[in-house]
């Protein structure tokens, strides 16, 4: 009986806090692939796994968002925004979790998102279904050579990754003429409410990230063209305790994506300088070029990667990556596309050997959005 009482005295008072409230309304998205992907990636040297006999295996990814979203009194917007990774690997855990505040003034986000060089970024890398070089899955199909974290880490990507979904806070201002630009500050990127020092952070974690992003966007006689640029720098914690181990990361990011009906045309360039090479990528330079066309229910796609990276933690030696992937997407109505692609990846490690790979990954995935 004591049990009952608290907890309908809880439940009174959870009531008497909301009552006269109008409730945010809710809505409930997500979307979800699974699929069959085989690798014939044959690794060099001595370092990494090498599957050069076939790597068989079933890919599945996807993300349930929970939205919130209200408007308040004085004309401001305000929304809540939670997304829960669906892999049983991966814990079943939340992925982003923050409020947007909108108005005259711009927009704010606070909370576990993006920082606004990453929001903002054209990439040249053409996304085609759930098919994208910017992907570190090919790794399930192909191997890891050498260690090296290929489509991930600064290389062979272009999305300058500096603790995103971390806790930070951003501002995007109106977009005046095609023009936005956007600021964020991000204190650390390991994820812990009790609060950071330098003796007591995780190793490789980035700290007083301070996030630039713009971009602009136009439509002229049919012709469409988005361009951006972006810059982060960092602290990096090399071993977890403030040390001579510890470094400063910059990333410098651009892009340009230029659209005539249905065929889209991009090319976008990312460069991350670690000044003590604590990260896994290195210093590294990467281009993404691509080509994408959408016709119908179907959308075909092109896209090449460029990368080097200089002494990584993985390997001491210089490193050149290059991949090529030609995708198709079919959409089958209701949310539901089939997606099919082919990719080939090479990689070559300059003095050693130990990192060197090539071969093919080959995926094919069933989609569906809610």
């Amino acid at each position: 009986m004591k049990k009952i009482l608290l907890g309908t005295t809880a439940l009174v008072a959870a009531t008497a806090v909301t009552a006269g409230a109008a409730k945010a309304d809710m809505s409930v998205t997500g979307w979800n692939t699974f699929g069959i992907g085989i690798g014939n990636v044959e690794a060099g040297g001595t370092g990494g796994t090498d599957p050069s006999a076939g790597n068989l295996d079933i890919y599945e990814n996807g993300e349930i968002y929970f939205h919130g979203g209200t408007e308040l009194d004085n004309g401001m917007s305000v929304s809540w925004d939670v997304q829960l990774e669906t892999e049983n690997g991966n814990g079943n855990f939340i992925d982003e979790n923050y409020f947007t505040i909108g108005g005259d003034f711009g927009t704010v986000i606070i909370g576990q998102e993006n920082l606004p060089n990453y929001k903002m970024h054209y990439s040249g890398g053409f996304w085609v279904g759930n098919a994208g070089l910017s992907s570190n899955s090919y790794t399930q199909f192909s191997g890891s050579p050498g260690g090296m974290s290929y489509f991930h880490s600064g290389f062979m990507n272009d999305t300058a990754p500096v603790g995103n979904d971390s806790d930070m806070m951003s501002y995007y201002s109106p977009r005046m003429s095609g023009f936005q630009i956007g600021v964020g500050y991000m204190p650390d990127s390991d994820q812990n409410d009790a609060g950071i020092t330098d003796a007591t952070a995780s190793a490789n974690t980035f700290e007083n990230t301070v996030s630039v992003g713009a971009n602009y966007t136009t439509d002229m006689d049919g012709t469409s063209i988005a361009a951006s640029l972006g810059f982060t720098t960092s602290d990096v914690n090399g071993t977890g305790a403030n040390t001579a181990t510890d470094s400063e990361v910059e990333t410098f990011q651009a892009g340009l994506n230029v659209g005539f009906g249905g065929l889209t045309l991009g090319v976008s360039y990312m460069q991350q300088t670690d000044d003590n090479n604590v990260r896994t990528g290195g210093d590294t330079e990467n281009i993404l070029a691509g080509v994408k066309y959408a016709a119908g229910p179907h959308t075909i796609g092109l896209s090449g990667i460029w990368s080097e990276a200089e002494e990584t933690v993985a390997d001491t030696d210089d490193t050149e990556g290059t991949a090529y992937q030609l995708a198709h997407d079919y959409s089958l109505g209701g949310g539901v596309s089939l997606t099919s692609s082919v990719t080939y990846l090479d990689i070559d490690d300059e003095v050693g050997g130990t990192s060197d790979a090539d071969g093919f990954v080959g995926i094919v995935m069933l989609n569906a959005g809610f």
